[in-house]
């Protein structure tokens, strides 16, 4: 069976899973060299002096620089934090609300589903771009292990479960809804590229590979809870063996199948490899990945091969690491020779009497047949011959501006960002890349929790659930690194624009790093309506019943809510009628008497009776 006919839709098998991960692999192969070559150097395994005449010994110190690129360009160059932005056609405010509930959801899941793993999955992504030129993202997946099972009723005829009262089966019911309520699904991981074997030429894969490791008992464990639902999985065996022996499976993804198989490597017994070949469910290949564009495909070549395109930023670099080790490695020796000089001394001599004389004491001996060995004069130049290989990699790299130190000659905050944003250039495809991997991720776990699974998924206050999202999976997640300079300067410019006319709220807000336009908008309503005067008055009548002055309250109801907002913000000048006599008098006139401003007079707020209070803000309510 080949491949292609695998694509279209076939059933794997164990000869299909075996013939399609040997072809993919010899597809990787070159690549999967070249990442062993830039573990070694990220790790200082590499060899400093190569090609030496054999038995040569050299002194060897490995520079951390090819550590340093990698860890510089993943912290400095790629940001984290993904947000989401969807803007449904059509343009009604119901729309735009929702887009926002959905935009608040997608972020808030991506990064609760990266936080269930060990490590940081979107930093991990980043360094594998960097490292290897190619990443992966595998997800989003669904993980059924703890998710809540409703408590079981019984008959009324039947005695009550173990005892359990009405009251107790209550109590577990609200447990378990609580349960409903925080159970979250969705899982994403960062696998290494050499564990996942996927077509270099499809954007979207449409199939992958994917090589795991499973202790027995996992392995057992996984097959069994399989075996309880479908129809045609053997159970892995774990009788009598040894739970923690690890076994190398092989998982098949495609839109219509997931399988697996235990890698044995004996082609007499691949029917009984084959775990299982079950529908595809979800309806989705939870693989995601792309090159970080530091390579191409060159004018000769043959055949496909992606190891041009998964070029890792170290690549070009190798040789100048190697001078520079070599450098700092022969610069270390000669400290070495002068700090702890070898000596010279004439056969006359025993060992004792040249410990007696290198101690200082003056002994009878010929002064020419004992004395230190000189070290050749060293120049000047000898140290700076670092400089050209720091140059060097960082014209291939990227630039010391770019990991937040300030270059020689530049004096102002402009050019230092002039020179960044110039230095950054180089990753934007890297960060375009990852943006891709994480929307198309984001994509499925729309499709996931519109179409596969069966309650409402709330995760940090956004709630979705089956069918709400009616097939509409459109949206755009970003990862942007945010310069704080560059992000005041911009905000600054937008503010600007707001204030001329010649900018919305909405793309304010955007350029200010804010995702729910709707729920600051309604935030602004918010505070209009509290500094409205019938709030104010609600709000003073039910404070002041809470207090106990019920009377006090009933009298002031019968005033204007404008009459009460100006009582809370005023308070009587000496001489002047207490706050009391004014709601009386208020009340006598009917709530519609002359304004208690002019008949209380100046003074700050209501002392130390209900609080203090400023002078009146220009929309009437009380200043801060």
């Amino acid at each position: 069976m080949t491949t292609a006919n695998l694509i279209q839709g076939d059933k794997p098998t164990a000869q299909s899973l075996r013939e399609n991960t040997e072809h993919l692999t010899r597809v990787w192969n070159d690549s999967r060299e070249k990442w062993i070559k830039a573990d070694r150097y990220y790790e200082r395994r590499y060899d400093v002096w190569k090609n030496l005449p054999e038995g040569t010994k050299r002194p060897s110190w490995h520079v951390a620089t090819p550590t340093a690129i990698v860890d510089k360009a993943v912290a400095t160059q790629l940001a984290f934090k993904p947000s989401a932005r969807r803007r449904s056609v059509g343009g009604k405010q119901a729309k735009a609300e929702w887009d926002d509930e959905i935009e608040t959801w997608v972020a808030q899941c991506l990064n609760q589903a990266a936080e269930y793993e060990t490590e940081l999955q979107f930093k991990l992504l980043a360094r594998h771009f960097i490292m290897y030129g190619y990443g992966i993202l595998k997800g989003p997946i669904i993980d059924y292990s703890d998710q809540p099972i409703d408590p079981k009723k019984w008959n009324d005829e039947e005695e009550p479960r173990r005892g359990e009262t009405d009251k107790e089966f209550e109590k577990r019911g609200k447990q378990n809804k609580s349960a409903w309520n925080n159970w979250f699904p969705f899982r994403l991981q960062t696998p290494h590229p050499a564990r996942i074997l996927l077509d270099p030429n499809e954007k979207r894969p449409t199939f992958g590979i994917e090589r795991v490791a499973h202790y027995r008992r996992d392995l057992h464990l996984i097959t069994k809870q399989r075996a309880e639902l479908f129809e045609g999985v053997n159970v892995f065996p774990l009788d009598d063996h040894d739970p923690w022996e690890i076994i190398p499976t092989t998982e098949w993804w495609d839109f219509n199948y997931q399988a697996m198989s235990v890698d044995t490597g004996d082609s007499m017994s691949m029917d009984k490899d084959l775990l299982f070949a079950l529908n595809n469910e979800w309806g989705i290949v939870p693989y995601k990945h792309g090159f970080a564009g530091f390579g191409g495909e060159p004018t000769e070549m043959e055949r496909i091969d992606p190891k041009h395109r998964a070029k890792s930023l170290l690549e070009t670099t190798y040789e100048t690491i190697d001078r520079e080790s070599q450098r700092v490695s022969g610069q270390h020796n000669l400290m070495l020779r002068i700090a702890w000089a070898k000596i010279a001394a004439g056969q006359n001599l025993t060992p004792a009497e040249i410990r007696i004389a290198m101690q200082g004491d003056i002994v009878p001996l010929d002064p020419s047949e004992i004395g230190y060995i000189t070290s050749p004069e060293v120049r000047d130049w000898f140290f700076r011959m670092g400089d050209e290989a720091r140059d060097e990699i960082e014209s291939v790299t990227f630039t010391q501006d770019v990991a937040g130190q300030r270059q020689a000659g530049v004096d102002t905050v402009g050019q230092q960002m002039i020179l960044r944003e110039a230095s950054l250039n180089m990753f934007s495809g890297t960060s375009a890349q990852m943006d891709h991997i994480v929307t198309h991720a984001s994509e499925d776990l729309l499709r996931l929790v519109d179409n596969v699974l069966e309650r409402p998924i709330r995760v940090r206050g956004a709630e979705i659930g089956p069918g709400e999202i009616d097939g509409d999976y459109q949206i755009h997640v970003q990862f942007e690194r945010i310069d704080p300079v560059r992000q005041v300067q911009e905000a600054d410019r937008a503010l600007t624009w707001f204030q001329a006319g010649a900018l919305d709220l909405d793309t304010l807000l955007a350029k200010g790093g804010y995702e729910d336009a709707t729920a600051i908008h309604k935030g602004l309503v918010k505070d209009r309506v509290r500094a409205m005067p019938e709030y104010t008055k609600k709000i003073t009548l039910e404070t002041m019943r809470e207090l106990g002055m019920h009377d006090l309250a009933d009298d002031m109801e019968k005033m204007s809510a404008e009459d009460v907002q100006q009582a809370l913000i005023t308070q009587p000048a000496g001489g002047e009628r207490s706050l009391v006599d004014l709601i009386g008098t208020a009340a006598t006139e009917g709530g519609t008497g002359a304004p208690l401003g002019g008949r209380m007079g100046g003074g700050g707020g209501l002392g130390g009776g209900m609080g203090g209070g400023g002078a009146p803000s220009p929309n009437g309510v009380p200043g801060a």
